[in-house]
């Protein structure tokens, strides 16, 4: 699983709590379980977000000891970029689901 397939079933997870929210459907087993799909997807994210990072480094190392051209030098922070982008997407999907999740435990 990547960034971007991660956040969107995240934002799958988070859409099912509030549809149970709004139909007024609260159970203990089942926040129990909503709680443990989040912690299961930050436990992911924390793993994919190492790896990534592991990856940056890498590149980055391999980046002072090589040379690159200006383009390659480019392609090389846009993609930086988009991988920073979509860590931060992911950041705020869980941050969305946990409020979800707290609704929920409100509810019940």
């Amino acid at each position: 699983m990547d960034l971007k397939e991660l956040a969107h079933s995240i934002d799958i997870s988070s859409n099912g709590v509030i549809i149970d929210v709004y139909h007024g459907r609260f159970n203990r087993d089942l926040y129990n379980a909503f709680l443990d799909n989040y912690e299961a997807k930050c436990a992911l994210f924390d793993s994919l977000k190492e790896k990534t990072e592991a990856v940056k480094t890498a590149v980055f190392v391999r980046m002072l000891s090589a040379d690159f051209t200006d383009k390659e030098l480019n392609v090389i922070s846009q993609s930086f970029s988009v991988i920073d982008k979509a860590t931060t997407a992911v950041d705020r999907s869980l941050n969305y689901y946990n409020v979800a999740i707290k609704a929920y435990r409100d509810k019940i």
